[in-house]
């Protein structure tokens, strides 16, 4: 069960449009227990980031 919630936050990280997107892959597989949980918590923050109009290049 856990392995398909790892499984479904992975798709939804490499489905996104994030900033640090690579950053979040490999702390998938170098913390599988511990980055799903903070990507839930910061992926509003995350994807807003990302879309932001307002940002400098």
């Amino acid at each position: 069960m856990l392995f398909i919630f790892w499984l479904f936050i992975l798709f939804d990280i490499s489905k996104q449009n994030l900033k640090g997107k690579t950053f979040w892959i490999l702390s998938m597989f170098l913390l599988p227990f511990f980055s799903p949980i903070v990507y839930l918590f910061k992926r509003k923050n995350l994807i807003h980031l990302r879309n932001n109009k307002f940002r400098s290049f």
